[in-house]
C-alpha cells in the first residue's frame, strides 16, 4: 500500500477533502497532490497528515509488541515562541501541541507538552503588541484543559495524563 492509498482511505473515513488536508498542513493543494501522485510524500508528512485526521502510524517490535512512538512533533496554531520562565526554556517547536481554545474574549490558549514531560501554555491576545507569552502549567490543570478542549479523535485524557488518574475529570 502506498502513502497515497493510506491518505485517500483516511480522508474518506473522516469525510475530508485533499484540499482541506493540504490547507491544514500549510501546503498548497497542488503541492500535496503532486507528492501523492508521485509517491514522494515523506514519512514525517504522512504521520503529520494522519495526525491531522485523528489517526496515527503505528510501528511495533515483532518480538515484544512494544510500540515505537513515530508521531514526531505536533505543531500548534500559534506562531513558534521560545521563552525562559523561572530559569527553564520553553519552546513550542520542541513540544507537542495538545489542544487549543480558539479565540474567546480576544485570547487564545494553546496547551503543550515538551520532550521533558513539562506542560505549558502559549497565550496569545488580540490586544497589545500581539506577542505570544508562555507559562508553565501544572499537570492537573493541563489535564482539565485537555479534557475540555481536545479535538475529536485525539487520545483520551488518561492516555495523555497517566499520572493524573482520569485525565482531570475527577
Amino acid at each position: 500500500m502506498k502513502a497515497n492509498d493510506i491518505i485517500k482511505a483516511a480522508l474518506k473515513k473522516r469525510g475530508k477533502t485533499q484540499k482541506w488536508l493540504a490547507e491544514s498542513m500549510g501546503a498548497a493543494p497542488d503541492s500535496l497532490s503532486k507528492k501523492l501522485a508521485g509517491d514522494t510524500l515523506l514519512a514525517a508528512e504522512l504521520i503529520r497528515a494522519l495526525g491531522l485526521l485523528g489517526m496515527e502510524v503505528a510501528a511495533a517490535d515483532t518480538d515484544t509488541g512494544e510500540r515505537l512512538d513515530a508521531r514526531g512533533r505536533v505543531a500548534g496554531v500559534l506562531p513558534r515562541t521560545t521563552m525562559m520562565v523561572g530559569g527553564v526554556i520553553y519552546d513550542t517547536a520542541k513540544a507537542d501541541a495538545l489542544c487549543h481554545t480558539g479565540e474567546a474574549n480576544c485570547v487564545t490558549l494553546e496547551l503543550y507538552r515538551d520532550y521533558r514531560g513539562l506542560f505549558f501554555l502559549a497565550i496569545a491576545s488580540m490586544w497589545g503588541c500581539g506577542d505570544v507569552v508562555l507559562s508553565p502549567c501544572e499537570e492537573s490543570y493541563a489535564a482539565q484543559l485537555y479534557a475540555t478542549y481536545r479535538e475529536d479523535g485525539s487520545e483520551p485524557p488518561e492516555a495523555v495524563f497517566p499520572s493524573s488518574g482520569k485525565g482531570g475529570s475527577e
